[in-house]
């Protein structure tokens, strides 16, 4: 059904428009599961290689074992994204 040529429906369009331009619907919507797991699990690991790290520098059995395998640290290993 098509409004062309009908009265005053140009009118009528422009000032739905005009209303319409103003109207902003805010609507808090919470995550998913699976974007909460995700947020979960880049937080612990994010927290453990920290604590990795801290270890990596003052622990000799790091330095040690680091030499003896060739141990490269976590980050370059797994690029996070």
């Amino acid at each position: 059904m098509s409004h062309v040529g009908i009265r005053g429906n140009e009118a009528a369009d422009g000032a739905v428009k005009r209303a319409a331009a103003g109207l902003t619907v805010t609507r808090h919507v919470l995550p998913s599961l699976q974007q909460v797991k995700a947020k979960a699990r880049k937080a612990v690991t994010q927290h453990t290689q920290q604590g990795h790290r801290q270890l990596e520098g003052s622990k000799t059995q790091a330095a040690w074992y680091a030499t003896a395998f060739g141990y490269h640290p976590l980050d370059a290993v797994h690029k996070q994204p």
